[in-house]
């Protein structure tokens, strides 16, 4: 019957419609456990961009997928490891806004095909590059919040590398390059035991030194920057060399204008070759500036896409500075299935159900009204957000319900042990801020279920 409505709700021909079929927030207004297949009514959209980065040239440089969300709520890591492997290149950024700052600052998390991972280069350029071209970001400097620790990245006027290529732009005849503030990766040698056996394929080459990385990729060294650019590796192989990836690098042959060239493969994390690896520089530009002698330095991706950076190391602050370019192709949206309250698990959203229904009966009738009216309210009308009333009093006073029927329901649950004394309904287990939104409630009101399911079963 539901899923009835839903589709002659989307088709116009039903005679009360929500006029939207979902929240600002992104919640469906219909629980999972009732609605049972996907529909228009249970989707949002996420925006992305396809972003090719340290280039100023479409389909060079890396490309990178950037997703905008607006909140975490509605996804989940498989959600975002499923995406990554749906797009099936090198990385995938996803970004959410966040409050913690004055700056612009976005929670931004990278995946792979095949795993999440710890720092990105390429796809925090790509990331930035999207936020100032798009306009979400209106100033110079956006802060990202990263398994890494907070990264700061910078719109850098005018800037132009060698001089290569046309400049690009932003769409409105604004040239600017990003810069990427990194923290430095530490360059070790390797001891006798630890020297890895490498493929035939590359047994040939002239490796002048083999080292390890602090992030568990090895980096090996060639005499011939035109040996490296040369090289066909056999990945499968190469999988089986220890370590997370293999960084390869020589000195860039005359006259061309950079310092060192680099190739980056990593198939155990379902990339064959990285074609502009940023993160990999923050280990090579230290390595290349204390053999050079000099701190500011050109590279060269020699990957058949081909990538330029401008690095510069800072070793007082540990960090190294990455400059580069990048440009849109592509920009899209994706669909994502929305989760309100029981999440999209059928089973544990059923279970806790049954295990709610089974309280009323221990409740007298006034209680049993109460659960009733919360569930109504809650669980179905709020999310909603009842757009077919258009009187803000008629909202303020659902507000104001839906506290008070939360107050009543978790006091069955979970009684307070002194009431509270001040703007806030706090408990010893949850506390209700009705500032935080309905989102906040959802997923504290969760825990308090689990909690006291699991203690039920006990």
């Amino acid at each position: 019957m539901l899923q009835g409505y839903q589709r002659y709700c989307v088709t116009k021909r039903s005679l009360v419609c929500f006029s939207q079929h979902y929240s600002p927030q992104g919640i469906r207004f219909l629980p999972s456990f009732l609605s049972l297949r996907a529909s228009p009514m249970t989707r949002r959209s996420v925006r992305y961009a396809m972003v090719d980065a340290f280039t100023d040239t479409p389909f060079k440089g890396n490309p990178a997928a950037v997703c905008l969300l607006e909140e975490e709520a509605g996804v989940d890591e498989n959600w975002m490891q499923n995406v990554a492997k749906e797009f099936n290149i090198s990385e995938t950024a996803f970004l959410v806004p966040s409050n913690a700052s004055s700056k612009p600052r976005f929670r931004l998390r990278w995946f792979t095909p095949v795993a999440e991972v710890k720092l990105c280069g390429h796809a925090t350029l790509a990331s930035a590059h999207f936020l100032f071209t798009s306009g979400v970001v209106k100033g110079d400097v956006i802060e990202f919040d990263t398994l890494s620790g907070i990264l700061i990245t910078k719109k850098m006027q005018d800037f132009s590398m060698l001089g290569f290529a046309e400049p690009c732009t932003n769409g409105n005849g604004e040239s600017f390059s990003i810069e990427l503030d990194f923290p430095i990766i530490q360059v070790v040698d390797c001891v006798s035991e630890e020297m890895p056996s490498f493929p035939e394929t590359l047994n040939d080459l002239s490796m002048v030194n083999v080292h390890k990385t602090s992030n568990g990729d090895l980096l090996v060294e060639l005499t011939s920057g035109k040996d490296l650019a040369d090289i066909k590796p056999n990945f499968v192989e190469l999988a089986r060399c220890v370590g997370r990836g293999v960084i390869m690098t020589a000195p860039a042959p005359p006259g061309t204008g950079f310092d060192f060239f680099t190739r980056f493969f990593c198939p155990k994390m379902g990339v064959n070759e990285d074609p502009v690896c940023g993160s990999a520089h923050c280990a090579l530009a230290p390595y290349w500036s204390r053999k050079l002698g000099k701190n500011s330095l050109i590279a060269y991706q020699a990957s058949p896409r081909s990538g330029i950076l401008d690095l510069q190391v800072d070793e007082e602050r540990s960090r190294v500075l990455i400059r580069g370019k990048a440009v849109t192709v592509m920009e899209g949206f994706l669909m994502v299935d929305l989760i309100i309250f029981f999440s999209n698990n059928f089973d544990f959203g059923y279970v806790i159900f049954i295990f709610a229904v089974t309280k009323c009966f221990e409740l007298n009738s006034f209680m049993r009204a109460v659960m009733a009216l919360y569930f109504i309210f809650v669980v179905i009308i709020w999310p909603s957000q009842l757009f077919f009333f258009s009187s803000a009093v008629t909202k303020l006073a659902l507000v104001n319900m839906q506290q008070y029927f939360y107050v009543q329901f978790i006091s069955i649950i979970d009684p307070p042990e002194s009431s509270a004394k001040n703007s806030h309904i706090q408990f010893p287990c949850v506390t209700y801020n009705p500032d935080k939104g309905i989102l906040n409630l959802i997923k504290k009101l969760q825990i308090v279920l689990k909690e006291k399911l699991l203690q039920t079963i006990k």
